[in-house]
């Protein structure tokens, strides 16, 4: 799978060269947020989001197509104390918060006709899809120290997972422009990612006679955790069957680097 992302982010710059007459570069900020065992349902939680900026390289073919391919850095976090209307992930008592750094390659289509050498043709919603890597790094704090919950195999895995993952972005947004060579789009875009592990939360707790003493405290820490003979250990921990998922809200600003193919250029020869 990793290899035909690579595939595909380069095809994508094959085609942005293609789109030379129309190229653009810009950056973005915004806020990031996460779905996933420790956030199931809440979309734009502002407990749960975090800064996101970005830079990025857009080619244009005409006044529908684009693509467009980011770099993107931020961080999401999660944490069931906030899941105030169910006593059950309350009582989980997990957390985590994770670095991400992600590279996307996208196609964008705008519904109106919308281009930098056309006066009239100056807003328009549009769609996006493509693919992306992201490295991820879950994290979580205890007794005031940060741990690399990867290291800990807090599900008692035989192998760690991989910090690097595929995704599968795709949004909506709006673009606009305001001056001849500058152009603002803002966006709302979703990443369906390929591993259940950006929280590092998935099956089981597992048993604590086969972990260290600090990888059971990191994986159990929950607050209905009686006693080695009371407990919840070997039970659900999480929900396999479902993939995590982030996203990146964002507003950007892009300059474009080419000149109007159509205007004249006095040439005396």
């Amino acid at each position: 799978m990793k290899n035909f992302v690579y595939f595909f982010i380069f095809f994508i710059g094959a085609l942005q060269v293609k789109a030379q007459p129309n190229m653009e570069i810009g950056v973005s900020g915004g806020a990031m947020y996460y779905i996933g065992d420790l956030n199931p349902t809440q979309h734009l939680n502002p407990q749960l989001m975090e800064m996101g900026f970005g830079i990025f390289h857009r080619g244009n073919f005409n006044g529908r197509f684009g693509v467009k391919t980011q770099f993107a850095f931020g961080k999401v976090k999660g944490a069931d104390n906030l899941n105030t209307s169910d006593l059950i992930l309350q009582q989980r008592n997990l957390s985590f918060s994770s670095d991400i750094y992600e590279i996307t390659s996208v196609v964008e289509f705008n519904f109106l006709d919308f281009s930098n050498f056309n006066k009239k043709e100056f807003f328009s919603p549009y769609i996006y899809g493509g693919l992306g890597i992201f490295l991820m790094n879950p994290q979580t704090e205890y007794l005031n120290n940060l741990y690399d919950l990867n290291a800990y195999s807090t599900e008692g895995q035989a192998s760690s997972y991989n910090n690097f993952q595929v995704s599968f972005p795709f949004g909506i947004g709006l673009k606009l422009k305001p001056l001849e060579r500058l152009s603002l789009h803002f966006d709302w875009g979703m990443r369906k990612t390929y591993t259940d592990y950006l929280d590092d939360v998935s099956t089981l707790y597992p048993d604590p006679n086969n972990v260290s003493s600090l990888t059971a405290t990191l994986s159990n820490r929950a607050t209905n955790q009686l006693s080695a003979l009371n407990n919840n250990w070997q039970t659900q921990r999480g929900d396999s069957k479902t993939n995590d998922w982030y996203s990146f809200i964002n507003i950007g600003v892009a300059f474009r680097l080419t000149s109007d193919p159509s205007s004249c250029h006095f040439n005396p020869f």
